[in-house]
């Protein structure tokens, strides 16, 4: 029997993509909520370092990319931009086809 050696990084990084949606849907309605770009770029570090040991490098590159473009607005108070939001959820969804990707048999 072949082991699945996504298993639990599925599960995880399912989480993770949620939470993150969650966190930038936040931060859409309210783009100065202190401590939120904080807190969501906490969860993309986790979910890039999970993809980095399951092998999973371009979901890994997509969570840094996202790490990287809330890094900017990360100041108490300032304000993340409409555009850098919608920037951050297309960066997201590409992420969340990915691991849905993992579901996929390989044949």
């Amino acid at each position: 029997m072949n082991p699945d050696p996504y298993k639990y990084f599925r599960v995880e990084a399912r989480d993770l993509v949620e939470e993150l949606g969650k966190g930038m849907l936040a931060l859409e309605t309210d783009a100065a909520a202190p401590g939120r770009v904080a807190q969501v770029q906490r969860l993309a570090h986790t979910l890039k370092g999970a993809a980095r040991v399951v092998k999973q490098g371009a979901i890994a590159d997509h969570a840094h990319a996202l790490e990287e473009a809330l890094a900017p607005h990360r100041a108490p108070g300032d304000s993340v931009p409409r555009a850098r939001v919608d920037a951050v959820l297309g960066l997201l969804e590409r992420i969340g086809i990915q691991v849905a990707s993992l579901d996929l048999p390989v044949a």
